[in-house]
């Protein structure tokens, strides 16, 4: 368990660190003429796909298993 727990934080950090880079560059490029909220929005859209499609790829490792 503790392996899988090392292998998940640099995981989620590269997500989170994606996520807002997406998102404050949609902010940068769109946030005047959408606004805020919606360029926010389209800037999560490629990460979530990513992460639909790697879910797709790789169902076995983003499976939540109970303990």
């Amino acid at each position: 368990m503790l392996r899988r727990v090392a292998l998940a934080i640099p995981l989620i950090v590269a997500g989170v660190i994606l996520g807002k880079t997406c998102q404050y560059l949609a902010v940068d490029l769109l946030g005047g003429s959408l606004g805020f909220e919606l360029s926010s929005l389209i800037g999560l859209a490629p990460v979530i796909a990513l992460l639909l499609l790697a879910k797709r790829r790789w169902p076995h490792l983003l499976r939540l298993r109970r303990a």
